[in-house]
């Protein structure tokens, strides 16, 4: 593929992992919308190796039970509360994006961000508030109304923000290696 191609499909999906991460960060949720978009980049692509690189069929295959499973898991540990809805899809659908031979080392590596990311939880509940007493600052110095984000109640800040740790694994596995 052509490196404006390669170039489109990093900002893509860069994009796509940030908004995931800080609508997590910042609601606890993981939009439906931001996984479909990500969803269809992936299909859009697939499509495109096969129309236009005569890529075989079987391209798009081997990346289902992977993903399969991670979807099973995932919805096994939603049912148990271990793992919002959200961070499920997302995590299938990244798992077609990396494809059947990254899948492991993505699982991995989102697991050990993950690990981070619960001893981080403290620092990470002071970033909605720095947000907002800095949109605040905006708005009050320049006369505007920038929406703030909602404040987070104290249930859904115990919660770990996920998105951000299989956004990083996806990063890691999909975006790091050409930007390096």
């Amino acid at each position: 593929m052509a490196d404006s191609g390669l170039s489109a499909q990093i900002l893509y999906l860069a994009s796509c992992l940030i908004w995931c991460s800080f609508s997590d960060l910042l609601e606890r949720r993981i939009p439906n919308r931001a996984v479909l978009i990500i969803l269809f980049g992936w299909i859009a692509i697939r499509v495109w190796e096969i129309a236009i690189n005569n890529a075989p069929l079987s391209i798009i295959y081997k990346d289902f039970p992977g993903a399969g499973i991670v979807f099973l898991v995932g919805f096994l540990l939603f049912l148990t509360g271990r793992l919002g809805a959200g961070d499920v899809k997302l995590m299938a659908v990244l798992c077609l994006w990396v494809g059947y031979g990254q899948q492991i080392t993505f699982i991995m590596v989102t697991a050990l961000v993950g690990g981070v990311l619960a001893i981080a939880l403290p620092l990470l509940n002071i970033i909605p508030t720095i947000i907002t007493t800095g949109i605040n600052s905006i708005n009050k110095r320049f006369k505007i109304k920038l929406a703030l984000p909602p404040a987070l109640s104290p249930e859904l800040s115990q919660g770990i923000p996920y998105g951000i740790a299989i956004s990083a694994g996806a990063a890691y596995i999909l975006i790091l290696p050409y930007i390096s």
